[in-house]
């Protein structure tokens, strides 16, 4: 299956973006998640597989976030409404509409915004272990708080050496080791908009206007609760919720499984 890399520049920043599948195919635009790595470091993870699994059913448009992997970092912190308005301003300028909206963990996050706020351009949306709010406050998050503050001042130090900093970089935002050059600096905003960005997430459910399948691990109990999937479902009749075996990540790991399970319940 081949993949095609494009860039294109939306409101000032260079994004990129993925296509693969027959044209003729529905259209579904895949957001990935904070940790899923084009060319990490380590070689972990990765939206590659999921791309070439999607395209086996779809015509697939998938573009790499602001500030994560290889595209440009916002030159100011942005939440989830700010992602959602530049990537309608990029399916708009690839006259991209009425597709498939497809979104893990952080891009789950962006997607759920989007259909809040564009409905009219999407056919049905699929959360993956999606990000629905505020996460619970435990270990984990109180980690992430930790590694948040270390990456904002180690990137922004005069003293720590380039190479470390690229490490760095790389592994949090999977942003590939010859893509990132001496001004280093402007990633720090990712830190932020890690801690800040959902503080506006304010979705109301009951709203959505198109059929909703959310998909989550069973054992995604931390980063994104399968407890607030089962409440969403609950309150939302046109939705259905899917369990898999697995975790946060089990999109990445066992991406045919996954696809099928969305593609038997569309």
């Amino acid at each position: 299956m081949q993949i095609k890399d494009y860039k294109i520049r939306v409101n000032g920043l260079y994004i990129y973006y993925r296509i693969a599948g027959t044209p003729t195919n529905l259209p579904i635009v895949f957001l990935h998640g904070w940790g899923a790595r084009k060319d990490s470091l380590f070689g972990r993870l990765g939206v590659e597989n999921v791309i070439v699994e999607l395209a086996k059913y779809f015509y697939v448009v998938a573009p790499e976030l602001p500030g994560l992997i290889r595209s440009q970092p916002p030159k100011r912190v942005l939440n989830m409404r700010n992602y959602s308005r530049l990537l309608h301003d990029l399916l708009k300028s690839l006259a991209l509409e009425k597709f498939v909206l497809m979104g893990q963990s952080w891009g789950g996050g962006v997607a759920i915004t989007y259909a809040s706020l564009y409905h009219d351009q999407i056919r049905r949306l699929i959360l993956v272990d999606a990000k629905l709010g505020k996460r619970k406050d435990d270990f984990y998050l109180k980690l992430g708080k930790f590694w948040h503050f270390v990456f904002d001042k180690s990137i922004k130090s005069q003293w720590f050496p380039f190479f470390v900093k690229k490490i760095m970089i790389t592994i949090y935002l999977g942003t590939p080791w010859k893509s990132i050059n001496k001004n280093v600096k402007q990633y720090a905003i990712m830190s932020e908009i890690s801690r800040y960005a959902d503080k506006e997430m304010k979705v109301d459910y009951t709203k959505l206007k198109k059929p909703l399948l959310l998909v989550y691990g069973d054992k995604d109990t931390s980063v994104t609760p399968i407890e607030k999937a089962k409440e969403i479902h609950r309150k939302i009749k046109n939705s259905k919720l899917i369990i898999v075996k697995g975790g946060h990540t089990v999109l990445y790991h066992r991406p045919e499984e996954v696809v099928g399970e969305i593609v038997r319940n569309l």
